[in-house]
């Protein structure tokens, strides 16, 4: 349909304005800062965006190439992940994200790409970076999304469903870590509540005001009411969230599992409930548009997969369904005044016509 396409080119437009700056200059920069790094004169080749980059960074790929006195010829194929030049969020903490992913490392099974540096100033590039190891493998597009064509649309069926509960045993596996026990007590913003639904209503609250630059957003205000109203009374445990929990941010290595876990500066406390809504919510609003994958297992599989793998029964799915909702409309929110600041008029009409919006209102009309 006419509106579904227009909903489709109006994300990836989105992610078009914030497509990092000159590619070669910055080649040289960071090429001088790793020369600094190793002791000896590094080359960059190579360096690009990827096929398809993150809603809210900005992140180059390059190989790093230099001659060291006793070992000869060396290489590294590395990412660079800059903090981005118009952001989604109102403030980003790159050092506090690479200190998460060396954690998860250091002392678990979760797979994330190894760090290398991080760079908290702002003069080499201007803005920080951090320098990881590039995984290989192959990550499911976003853009177009992944049930409309690629390498996963092409898998057996047999392998899609590999994917599937792989990824969802990956997400539980970070559901059941501790970030305090784990020196992550960082990601707890206790200024916006206590780990849970009443430090996620604060957190995105705060966000939203900073995204819609102070204007009335009475459609966003009326999902904010709801959840104030639905919000459950008894809270699960909480843990350890990715934040961002999705396939397009997962590499797979040739088996079908997951040889990284992608993209965590919205990492957060909470229940294991907050990923497995948002990795509910997005993949379904897709199917909107597309059909399924003939390999995934279905919604009720799919929680199923996620409580086995969690270790106890979901709870309250629907709220935090409809809270997954509400963030990802105010990053689409986030992203139109982002196209506006930019010189883009139609960026603000996000804050109302917005798809996102559509589909939690049609869930709270009919939450079967």
């Amino acid at each position: 349909m006419a509106g579904a396409a227009a909903s489709r080119d109006d994300m990836t437009r989105g992610i078009a304005a914030g497509t990092a700056g000159d590619e070669s200059e910055q080649a040289v920069q960071l090429g001088a800062w790793l020369s600094e790094r190793l002791g000896a004169e590094v080359r960059l080749d190579g360096v690009r965006a990827p096929a398809q980059g993150g809603l809210s960074s900005d992140t180059l790929l390059a190989t790093a190439r230099w001659r060291d006195h006793e070992a000869g010829e060396q290489s590294l194929d590395l990412v660079f992940r800059l903090e981005p030049a118009a952001g989604l969020f109102p403030d980003y903490d790159l050092p506090g994200e690479a200190q998460l992913m060396k954690t998860l490392a250091e002392h678990t099974s979760v797979p994330v790409p190894t760090v290398r540096w991080v760079e908290s100033r702002a003069e080499v590039v201007g803005r920080p970076f951090v320098v990881m190891d590039r995984v290989e493998g192959r990550i499911p597009s976003d853009f177009p999304p992944y049930h409309a064509g690629g390498w996963l649309l092409d898998a057996s069926p047999l392998e899609q469903r590999r994917l599937q509960r792989s990824s969802i045993e990956a997400m539980a596996a970070v559901c059941r870590l501790d970030p305090w026990a784990m020196g992550l007590g960082f990601l707890d913003r206790r200024e916006y509540g206590p780990a849970g639904p009443d430090q996620q209503l604060g957190y995105w609250r705060a966000v939203f005001a900073w995204a819609c630059g102070g204007d009335a957003v009475t459609e966003v205000e009326e999902v904010f009411a709801w959840c104030e109203r639905n919000r459950p009374g008894d809270d699960p445990p909480v843990g350890l969230c990715w934040g961002d929990a999705r396939l397009a941010n997962i590499v797979y290595g040739p088996g079908f599992e997951p040889a990284a876990l992608l993209d965590w500066e919205m990492a957060t406390v909470g229940p294991g409930e907050l990923d497995l809504a948002w990795f509910l919510f997005l993949h379904e609003l897709a199917l909107t548009y597309f059909d399924e994958l003939p390999g995934f297992a279905g919604r009720d599989q799919v929680i199923a997969d996620f409580a086995a793998a969690l270790g106890r029964e979901v709870r309250d799915l629907l709220f935090y369904e409809v809270l997954a909702g509400l963030r990802a409309a105010i990053v689409q929110v986030s992203i139109g005044r982002r196209r506006h600041d930019s010189g883009d008029p139609e960026g603000l009409r996000f804050q109302h016509a917005n798809p996102v919006l559509d589909r939690v209102r049609e869930m709270l009309v009919d939450p079967g």
